[in-house]
C-alpha cells in the first residue's frame, strides 16, 4: 500500500483537552445547488468549545434528495491518519479543516473531495465518471483545504466491496452542496473539527527493518505534543517515560525471526496502538552459503570447447563461486544441449540473428558444464526461460504453434487485443507464450523432463515463469479459463476485457487503467495459473528425486515482491498475510484469496534480483522477502555486476548478503571481475587497479569502461571477437571499427554525434573484425560526452592501439609510511600492435610477458607517480597515482 504524506502549514494550536462528546450523530447532507438548509446546532451542555467532536462517537452522513439515502461514518477528524501506517488497510472517511493545515495529499488509490465555506463541493481527486471506477491518479495529489471549508478523504481496501471511496467519488461531485449534521441538526465544520489537531503516535525509524542485533533502541513522539494534557504511553504493557518534547525511547530485546513490538498511547480514554515489524537475523555460516554465478545463454556460448569451459570453472572456483546457474533454454526457445528427445528443440547454433551466432554446433554445453563442475566439486544448475519462446526477430517454436503467442491488451493498439508481435506497445523484446495454454505448459514440462532425464544436473532454476505483464494474456483461451475460475464464485465475465479493466485516455494524452468489477479476481486467477505450473514442475522434480538424486528447484523472481502480481508471480508463503507496514504499491491486491495462491512450499529456494547498488534498498527488499516467505525457505540475494565497478561497494554488497541472505546470486558471468569477487567474498580490500584505454591521433589516450561486456548507458566499451560476431548494440550509440592492421575502417553515427543531431541514427551492432576491435559508446539521455568524445577522436584511416593494465601494490590517493612502494602488475595489448613499452616516472620498466615489478622511492608528503604505456610508439595509456608518505 502506498504510504502517503501530508503537505501542511502547522498553526499555533491550543491544548487538546481530550473531551469526548457521546451519542451524537453528524451528517454531511448533499442537497441541490442553490438550496442550503441552515439550522442552529444543539449539543449537550458539557460540550467544551474548541475541542471538536470525537469521531469515534459520530456518524457522518451524506444525504441526497435522490434516493437511496446513503450514510457513511467519519472515523477521523483533523488527525494525520494517512501518516499512520496502522490505518493503511482500514476503511474510513476522514475530515480535515484549516486547523489541520493548508492542504491534504490524497494517496493514489484514495478519493478526496474539497468543500468550501458555503458547503459546495469545489474539487475532487479521483472522481467517478458515469458511475465507473475512477481512473486513479499516477501520483499522490495535494488538495487544498478551503478557508472555512474542509476536505473529506475516503479510503478503503476495495472500491467494489466497500462504499467509502465509491461514496465520495460518485456522490460528492463538483457543484453538489453538502452540510454537516449532528443529532439531525446542522453544525459548522468549526464545531465538528474544533481548533486543534488530534495527537497521534509517530514511531521513529522504518516501519519494517532487519537487524542482526539482539537488542534495539525504539522510540518516537506524540505529535502534536500537549504537555499540560497527560497522555500515558506503554511499551509491551510497561510504562514509558515521555520527555518534555513528546519524545520517548526504550531498549527492546529481540528473538530470532519476526518481532512485532509496539507502543500504546492512552488518548482521551482511547487506546492508540502502533508497532513495528523487526526481522532479527542470525547469519548462516559462510561455508553453507551457496554463491551462484549466472551465465546467460548468449554469453556462455562463447565458450566453444571443453577446455574453455573447464578453464573458466577453475577460475570461478578459485574466486569463491560454488554453484553455476547455466541458462540452457534462452528466451528465444533454443537450447544449449544436444539430447532433445522429448521436445525436438533446435540447438542454439542454429540461430540466425547476428548477435546469437557463433555457438559450436557439436558442443553439448550442458554436458560439458556438468562434467567440469563435478570434477571441481561445483554444483551445476540448469536455468530455463520458461514462458519465453522467441524474440521479435526469431523463435524456435512459434512458427509451428502460432496460437501459443500471448495476446496483449495495450493502449497503443487502440483497444484491440493483438498478438504481441503485432502490437505497437513499447519494450517488446521477449516473445512470451500464454502460461494458461495447456500445450504451452506441456512443452515446458517436457523441456524440464528431458534435462533431468538426460543430464546429471544438481537442480533446476525457473526464470521468466510468468506472464509478460499486466497487459497479458487476454486471448479467448484465457477468457474461458478465467470464466471457469469465476464460476464457483458466482461470477462471470460479461464485458471483455472491460470487466477486468479498460484503457482511458487522460487529458495529457497518456492512458490509464479504469478498473472493472473483476479487477482483483483477475490478479488472483493469474497468480493461480503460475502457482499451479510451479507445483507441476515440483511433481516432475520429485519423480527424479525418488530415484535417489539430490535435486533442488529454485526460481528467479526479480528484485522485490512489490508489483509481482502484475506478472502472476506469488512466490510467497501461503501463510503470509499482507501487513500495511510493508507499504507495497497496491496493498489492496493481497486479499485472503490471493494469499492462498502462494506457492513457496513447491520451491527449495528463491533467487532475488536485488541488483541495486544501494545497500539500504537491497536490505529493505531482503527484509520484505523474509517476511513474505515467513523465512521458511532460503533466499538468495542478487548482485548485478554490469554497472558495479567499485570494488569497495561490491565488497559491501557481498558482505550484506552474507549477513542477511541465505546465499548469493552473481549476475552475470560476462561482466564479472573474478578478482574483485574473490576479495569481496573474503571481505578483503581489493588493491588491484585496472585501466583500459586506446591511443588517439591527438596523443591523449581515451579511457574505456570495459572490454567485451554489454554496453550500458554512460559507457565506452571495446569489443573483440571473443565477444561474438557483432557488438549486439542498439542505435543512438557511436561505434568505431578498427581492423587487424590497427586502423579505423568505418564508424556508426560519427557525424550525428559531431553535429549532435540524431534525427536519423544508424543502427549500431557493428561486425567485429578478426584481429581488430570495435569501440562503442553510449551516453545517458541528454548527455553527449562519451559519444562526442569517441566521434571527435577518430577519422577513417587513423591508427589506433589499445591496452589493459592491472596494477597492484599501491592504490591511487593512498597514504603510506614506508620509504618506497612496489608497483607490480600486468599490461595486456588488446588487438593489433607489436612493440609495447612501459614507463614509470619517465623510466622504462622491464616487461616480461607483459608482467612487471618496479620499486618507486617516495619523498615526504605528496608524491605523483606517472605511469605510461606506448604501443608501436603511440601513447596508449597514461595514469597518475597520488601517494602520500607520512613525515617521520
Amino acid at each position: 500500500m502506498y504510504s502517503p504524506w501530508i503537505h501542511t502549514k502547522r498553526l499555533n494550536l491550543p491544548p487538546y483537552n481530550g473531551f469526548i462528546v457521546k451519542n451524537h450523530k453528524v451528517r454531511i447532507s448533499l442537497i441541490p445547488l442553490g438550496l442550503l438548509l441552515l439550522t442552529a446546532p444543539a449539543f449537550a451542555q458539557d460540550a467544551t468549545p474548541g475541542a471538536g467532536i470525537d469521531p469515534s462517537q459520530i456518524v457522518l452522513e451524506i444525504e441526497t434528495l435522490d434516493p437511496p439515502v446513503e450514510r457513511q461514518r467519519i472515523g477521523f477528524v483533523n488527525e494525520a491518519v494517512m501518516e499512520d501506517f496502522a490505518h493503511n488497510t482500514s476503511n474510513y472517511l476522514a475530515l480535515f479543516s484549516r486547523v489541520f493545515g493548508d492542504s491534504v495529499t490524497i494517496p493514489r488509490f484514495a478519493v478526496g473531495a474539497q468543500v468550501n465555506a458555503a458547503g459546495q463541493v469545489t474539487g475532487v481527486v479521483n472522481p467517478s465518471s458515469e458511475g465507473q471506477v475512477p481512473v486513479w491518479e499516477k501520483e499522490p495529489t495535494p488538495l487544498p483545504i478551503p478557508d472555512g471549508g474542509y476536505v473529506v478523504l475516503a479510503f478503503d481496501t476495495s472500491y467494489q466491496k466497500h462504499n467509502f471511496k465509491k461514496f465520495v467519488a460518485t456522490r460528492m461531485k463538483p457543484g453538489a452542496r453538502v452540510h454537516l449534521l449532528a443529532d439531525q441538526q446542522e453544525v459548522t465544520v468549526q464545531r465538528v473539527a474544533g481548533n486543534t489537531v488530534r495527537p497521534i503516535l509517530q514511531l521513529k525509524g522504518a516501519q519494517v527493518f532487519s537487524t542482526t542485533d539482539q537488542e534495539v533502541v525504539l522510540g518516537g513522539r506524540i505529535y502534536p505534543y500537549l504537555p499540560d494534557q497527560p497522555m500515558p504511553i506503554t511499551f509491551q504493557g510497561q510504562p514509558v517515560e515521555v520527555q518534555g518534547d513528546g519524545s520517548f525511547t526504550v531498549q527492546a530485546s529481540l528473538k530470532p525471526g519476526l518481532n512485532e513490538l509496539g507502543f500504546t498511547l492512552l488518548r482521551a480514554g482511547q487506546k492508540i496502538e502502533r508497532s513495528q515489524l523487526i526481522r532479527q537475523v542470525k547469519p548462516a555460516p559462510q561455508v553453507s552459503q551457496p554463491v551462484f554465478m549466472w551465465m546467460e545463454q548468449y554469453t556462455s556460448m562463447r565458450l566453444r570447447s571443453r577446455e574453455d569451459i573447464y578453464q573458466y570453472l577453475v577460475k570461478a572456483k578459485n574466486s569463491g563461486i560454488t554453484h553455476i546457474a547455466l541458462d540452457v533454454k534462452g528466451y528465444e526457445g533454443f537450447v544449449s544441449y544436444l539430447k532433445n528427445d522429448l521436445t525436438g528443440r533446435p540447438h542454439v547454433s542454429s540461430m540466425v540473428s547476428a548477435a546469437r551466432q557463433g555457438a559450436n554446433p557439436n558442443l553439448d554445453l550442458l554436458a560439458e558444464f556438468v562434467r567440469g563442475a563435478h570434477l571441481l566439486g561445483l554444483k551445476l544448475y540448469a536455468a530455463i526461460n520458461t514462458f519465453g519462446e522467441g524474440s521479435m526477430q526469431e523463435s524456435a517454436l512459434i512458427q509451428q504453434h502460432p496460437t501459443w503467442e500471448e495476446q496483449v491488451y495495450r493502449p497503443e493498439d487502440g483497444g484491440q487485443i493483438l498478438p504481441v508481435r503485432q502490437s505497437k506497445g513499447p519494450g517488446r523484446v521477449v516473445l512470451f507464450v500464454n502460461p494458461v495454454h495447456h500445450q504451452v505448459r506441456d512443452m515446458q514440462l517436457k523441456t524440464i523432463e528431458e534435462i533431468l532425464k538426460n543430464y546429471d544436473v544438481d537442480g533446476l532454476i525457473l526464470d521468466r515463469t510468468r506472464f509478460d505483464g499486466g497487459f497479458a494474456d487476454f486471448s479467448t483461451y484465457t477468457r474461458e479459463a478465467f470464466d471457469g475460475h469465476l464460476k464457483p464464485l458466482g461470477k462471470a465475465v460479461s464485458r471483455w476485457p472491460d470487466d477486468v479493466y479498460r484503457w482511458v485516455q487522460q487529458p495529457d494524452g497518456s492512458f490509464a487503467r479504469q478498473e472493472g468489477p473483476l479487477y482483483n479476481d483477475w490478479w488472483t486467477f493469474r497468480a493461480g495459473v503460475i502457482g499451479s505450473f510451479v507445483k507441476e514442475v515440483r511433481t516432475v522434480v520429485d519423480r527424479y528425486k525418488a530415484k535417489g538424486r539430490d535435486l533442488q528447484l529454485g526460481q528467479y523472481v526479480g528484485p522485490s515482491y512489490d508489483n509481482l502480481y502484475e506478472v502472476g508471480i506469488n512466490w510467497a508463503s501461503p501463510e503470509f498475510q499482507y501487513d500495511p507496514r510493508l507499504s507495497l504499491v497496491n496493498g489492496r491486491i493481497y486479499t485472503p484469496e490471493y494469499s492462498q495462491t502462494g506457492y513457496l512450499p513447491a520451491l527449495d529456494f528463491v533467487m532475488l534480483g536485488t541488483y541495486q547498488n544501494d545497500p539500504f534498498s537491497v536490505l529493505q527488499d531482503l527484509t520484505i522477502a523474509g517476511i513474505v516467505s515467513k523465512d521458511h525457505k532460503p533466499l538468495l540475494g542478487g548482485v548485478g555486476l554490469e554497472n558495479l565497478s567499485d570494488p569497495d561497494l561490491l565488497r559491501e554488497l557481498l558482505q550484506l548478503h552474507r549477513t542477511y541472505s541465505s546465499g548469493i546470486l552473481l549476475f552475470e558471468y560476462s561482466t564479472a571481475n573474478l578478482d574483485t569477487i574473490r576479495a569481496g567474498l573474503a571481505d578483503q580490500q581489493y588493491t588491484r587497479q585496472s585501466w583500459i584505454s586506446v591511443s588517439t591521433p591527438s596523443g591523449v589516450p581515451l579511457t574505456l569502461d570495459g572490454v567485451n561486456v554489454p554496453r550500458g548507458t554512460g559507457q565506452l566499451v571495446l569489443y573483440t571477437q571473443a565477444y561474438g560476431a557483432s557488438t549486439s548494440t542498439t542505435k543512438f550509440g557511436v561505434e568505431v571499427t578498427v581492423d587487424a592492421q590497427g586502423r579505423v575502417v568505418s564508424g556508426k553515427n560519427l557525424q550525428q554525434a559531431r553535429d549532435w543531431n540524431f534525427a536519423s541514427p544508424q543502427d549500431n551492432d557493428s561486425l567485429i573484425p578478426r584481429g581488430g576491435f570495435v569501440l562503442s559508446a553510449l551516453d545517458a539521455s541528454g548527455s553527449r560526452s562519451k559519444r562526442q568524445g569517441l566521434a571527435k577522436a577518430f577519422q577513417v584511416g587513423d591508427p589506433v592501439r589499445a591496452v589493459r593494465m592491472q596494477l597492484e601494490g599501491v592504490k591511487h590517493r593512498s597514504t603510506v609510511d614506508a620509504r618506497h612502494v612496489v608497483l607490480q602488475g600486468e599490461v595486456e595489448r588488446l588487438g593489433p600492435g607489436e612493440n609495447m613499452e612501459l614507463r614509470i616516472n619517465g623510466q622504462q620498466a622491464v616487461l616480461r610477458n607483459g608482467k612487471f615489478v618496479q620499486r618507486v622511492m617516495l619523498a615526504d608528503g605528496l608524491n605523483l607517480i606517472q605511469v605510461q604505456v606506448r604501443v608501436d610508439g603511440q601513447v596508449t595509456l597514461e595514469q597518475t597515482l597520488e601517494v602520500t608518505r607520512l613525515k617521520k
